[in-house]
């Protein structure tokens, strides 16, 4: 062999072991974003969930009297909001604190 061809040939190699690199990079890069993508969507799936095990907390607090106003077809909607708000015991309205702080 001549001096040329060893030379490709180290440049071959070279090139080669750069792509293989650079390769490997991207293949973490991509793999790293997998795993973010997959924690934020566990974390949403566990808030989606933790919300829906308060509502139902929530409903399942409800009296008969406040059931009552929610169902008034002869109430406006803003009658039976107040109606409603006025008859929450300091329970619920913490519940219904604690939902909203954790939506905003």
């Amino acid at each position: 062999m001549d001096q040329t061809q060893t030379q490709l040939q180290d440049q071959t190699r070279t090139m080669n072991q750069t792509q293989t690199k650079d390769q490997t990079r991207l293949n973490k890069q991509v793999q790293s974003k997998e795993q973010i993508r997959v924690q934020d969507k566990n974390a949403v799936n566990e808030q989606n969930q933790l919300k829906e095990q308060n509502r139902e907390q929530f409903r399942n607090s409800l009296t008969e009297e406040q059931i009552g106003i929610l169902q008034n077809k002869e109430m406006t909607r803003s009658q039976k909001k107040e109606a409603f708000k006025g008859s929450l015991s300091d329970e619920q309205k913490s519940m219904l604190g604690g939902n909203q702080n954790g939506q905003r």
